[in-house]
């Protein structure tokens, strides 16, 4: 018998799913679920408690699944905790848990990757430096001319930084991204959504975004060749590898598009780690035709092309946890063959440590 009775039929909307009692369990569910309405009880009730720990309460803390309680009696709110706390918070006895603000604080000694002026700093680096030459990294817009230059003579624009780098990837390791966004499975390209009540984003599929997307985890993480694109990626941004985003992997099949947009995500601001400051964009193949990368303020299309690599801000250099506005981008649609790329994001502070504790 895997199902027994449940406690009480007016938990659903107090406490969530109606817990099962397992018949081996009878006792310890029950003490259990005693408990949890105490605990719960006790919070709503009491008038010192927070304005965000009660919103949560009415919101998002409940048992969302009906073995919360049994799962509780294996120990899983110590062993699982990540899960438990936020999926199980009232037979966990960690409501507190579920706000994103109490439950992932700012760590005040966690480093930034950038100060005031520092992104001028990078950007100048990487054009100049002599260790990035083999790229041949070329301009298309930048904060002030160079030397002698003048707007009768320069082939940039003058605007916030926007660099693309040529042969950053070999034919066989854009080949092997490509194959391993189909291991990993493209779904529906969606933008980032309302906040939910315990602070997680949630996802909005629109007709402005019409591409399909992978995430590079698990295999795809753990595979040679991804590895030494990220450790590339930290060589040429001297940016610590966890500050970055899993690789998001792109299709765009003919007639598929992503209109006017920005990268920035202003509620990752005050978050653990911090907004999106960089976009490393990698091209994966040639297109037949069309799927430029657009910047329509600036004035500047940036075509495919194998191995190329586009990168570009999202905040500014006198303060790098603000937009800069004049980065909303857009990708051109695809009127022959398809294409293929890559989005790694960079941030403020490292990324990968809370999106593992489910602080992102």
């Amino acid at each position: 018998m895997t199902v027994g009775k449940t406690y009480g039929d007016d938990q659903r909307d107090a406490y969530g799913v109606m817990q099962t009692i397992m018949p081996d369990k009878v006792e310890d569910i029950t003490q259990i679920l005693k408990d949890m309405e105490k605990y719960v009880d006790a919070i709503r009730q009491d008038a010192g408690s927070s304005p965000e720990i009660l919103a949560v309460m009415e919101e998002e803390c409940q048992n969302k699944h009906a073995q919360c309680a049994y799962w509780k009696t294996l120990g899983e709110c110590l062993k699982n905790p990540t899960y438990m706390k936020i999926n199980c918070g009232p037979v966990c006895q960690s409501c507190d848990h579920i706000g994103m603000l109490t439950r992932c604080p700012l760590d005040p000694n966690e480093p930034n990757a950038w100060e005031a002026g520092d992104l001028n700093a990078y950007f100048y680096n990487l054009t100049t430096h002599e260790a990035y030459k083999q790229y041949e990294p070329k301009v298309w817009s930048r904060p002030s001319y160079a030397g002698g230059d003048t707007i009768l003579t320069a082939d940039y624009k003058i605007g916030p930084w926007v660099v693309t780098l040529e042969n950053f990837l070999t034919q066989d390791e854009a080949d092997r991204m490509i194959e391993l966004g189909t291991i990993e499975g493209y779904e529906r390209s969606a933008d980032t959504g309302k906040i939910n009540p315990d602070g997680t984003f949630g996802k909005n599929v629109n007709e402005r975004r019409t591409s399909h997307n992978a995430w590079c985890l698990e295999r795809c993480y753990r595979d040679p060749v991804s590895q030494d694109i990220m450790a590339r990626i930290e060589n040429i941004t001297n940016i610590p590898d966890i500050n970055q985003e899993y690789l998001q992997l792109l299709r765009y099949e003919p007639g598929q598009f992503y209109r006017t947009h920005h990268d920035y995500v202003e509620n990752q601001v005050n978050r653990q780690s911090g907004p999106r400051m960089l976009t490393v964009f990698l091209y994966l193949n040639d297109v037949l035709a069309g799927g430029a990368t657009n910047f329509p303020h600036l004035d500047i299309t940036v075509y495919p092309k194998r191995g190329r690599v586009l990168i570009w801000p999202s905040v500014q250099d006198s303060d790098p946890n603000i937009i800069d506005g004049r980065t909303k981008h857009q990708a051109l649609e695809v009127e022959k063959g398809i294409k293929y790329a890559a989005n790694a994001w960079v941030h403020m502070r490292d990324y990968q440590g809370p999106h593992k504790r489910q602080c992102q």
